[in-house]
Parts: C-alpha cells; structure tokens; sequence
C-alpha cells in the first residue's frame, strides 16, 4: 500500500467521527497519525517488490515492510 493511499483510507474512515472538519483537515491529521505510528515503531505493510531495484524480476518474492513508492507521474 502506498502511503498516501493509507491516508486517503484513514481520512475517509474519520468521516463519520470528524464530519464538522474540513476534507484537508482530515487529511493532515491522517497523515499526523500515520506519521506517530511509524515513529513508535509501527513497521508499514509488507509487499514484495515488483523488481530488485536494478531492473531484475524479485525472483525470491521477499516482502519488504516499507510503503510502496508513490507514482511519479
């Protein structure tokens, strides 16, 4: 999962709870919660690369606990 998706998720779930805020308040704090998570120690979801980094198929499968990287375009 992507970070920012994980936001996204988080935003929308504290409509029901924070729906006097704003959608960028949401946001931010989202993204606040996410990030004093990972600051406690609270490794992201595991997924395997699609390749080693050097252009090579991930030919072990092995998953990796950090965000997928976001798109660059």
């Amino acid at each position: 999962m992507k970070r920012s998706d994980a936001v996204k998720e988080l935003a929308i779930s504290l409509m029901s709870r924070l729906s006097e805020w704003e959608k960028t308040e949401r946001l931010k704090f989202a993204d606040s919660l996410l990030g004093d998570l990972e600051v406690i120690g609270m490794l992201p979801p595991s997924w395997i690369p699609k390749d080693n980094g050097y252009g090579e198929p991930n030919g072990f499968n092995i998953a990796v606990n950090e965000w997928e990287p976001e798109d660059e375009h």
